[in-house]
Order: C-alpha cells, then structure tokens, then sequence
C-alpha cells in the first residue's frame, strides 16, 4: 500500500502477531515486541489467521464509539456489536479447531482463547492494536527489536533500524530496548536470544 495508506494505519492501529513457540517465523524480516505493559489493555481485536485489518478503516481514523479501526468499520459501543450482520465478532464457539472463525475479529478479552486454538495451526494470527496509543508512548511502547533466521541480510536491516531508534531517543540505552535473534527451532533459554556484536555496531 502507498506511504499516505501506512502512515494512517501505523498512527490508527499496528497489526501485531502472537508468537507461539514451535510455530515457523511468518515473515522474512523481523521487528519489534511491543512492551507488555503497555501493550495489553490496548488490544483492539485478533484475527486467527491473516485478518486483512489494513482494509478496515475508520472515518475520521482512530478508534471511537462507532468504529475499530483494522476490526469492525461500523460499530455499536453501547451494545458492543457491529452494526453489519456481514462483519460480526467471532463466536468462539464456532470458530473451528484453529480458531480462524471464518475471518471474523476476536473481542479484545478473547485474544487469548485465540491463541490457544492457534497453537493447533501453523498459520500466522494477527492481533490489531491502538496504534495511536503505542506512538504516543514512544519509546517505552517498546520493548525490543529483532531480526529472524530468515533474513536475507542476516539482520542488518534490523540494525540499521534499531541504530536510527537510539539516535532518536538518546535517552534510551541499547540494554532499555535491545536488538534481539529470533530463532524458532531454539530449544534452550527461548527463541529470543541477544543478536551478536558486529564490528561498527554499538
């Protein structure tokens, strides 16, 4: 999508995924880990598989009452329903061994469950967040950074990044909000482990 498209979606909501350990790495690239303390209360909505919540978008952006951005475009806060019978929460009930529910959102409270049924699936799941909120807590809305195996340029991409991070906010130190290596296949000690010095890199 265009960078006008980004900047609106990265400023409304920030499409996340649920790493389960076990699961193949979804994308090429890696990113960041939100910081859980601020991250949980904000969730929007969860998909069980790839959930399109680019395509959902509200008028004027942001969340409000009558409106989820990246979950349900026409919405009904005082019952906590959509207005559309076409686009409604998932039922958890019917949302099938893999908890894809057919497309539909999952209610924030409900993520979790979404998770547990994802465990049993290999797909990538998508959880949107308030990407509003997260960018005014900059930088401490982040917890790291990381690259994957996966990688093509063995995460020097991911160091750039992060290098332009720390200059932004020069208060933050390398040890506040590290540069991690994801590695799904890692038995020990958890995928993530601290990503390696290279020469030129502080």
């Amino acid at each position: 999508h265009s960078r006008g498209e980004a900047a609106m979606s990265a400023d409304t909501r920030i499409a996340t995924t649920g790493y389960l350990p076990g699961q193949p790495n979804s994308f090429r690239y890696g990113g960041i880990i939100l910081r859980p303390s601020v991250a949980l209360n904000h969730v929007m909505c969860g998909y069980g598989g790839l959930g399109g919540s680019r395509k959902v978008i509200c008028s004027p952006p942001g969340l409000t009452s009558s409106c989820i951005p990246g979950c349900i475009a026409r919405y009904n806060a005082v019952i906590g329903e959509a207005r559309d019978t076409w686009q409604q929460w998932c039922n958890p009930k019917d949302s099938g061994v893999k908890g894809y529910c057919r497309g539909r959102p999952w209610r924030p409270l409900e993520v979790g469950d979404m998770l547990d049924a994802s465990e049993y699936s290999s797909q990538y799941n998508e959880i949107v967040m308030d990407g509003r909120h997260a960018n005014e807590n900059l930088p401490w809305s982040i917890e790291a950074m990381f690259y994957t195996d996966h990688d093509t340029d063995n995460g020097a991409r991911a160091r750039l990044m992060h290098t332009k991070f720390l200059k932004a906010y020069p208060k933050v130190s390398p040890k506040d909000i590290p540069l991690l290596h994801l590695d799904g296949s890692r038995q020990e000690g958890g995928p993530f482990f601290p990503a390696p010095a290279r020469a030129g890199y502080t």
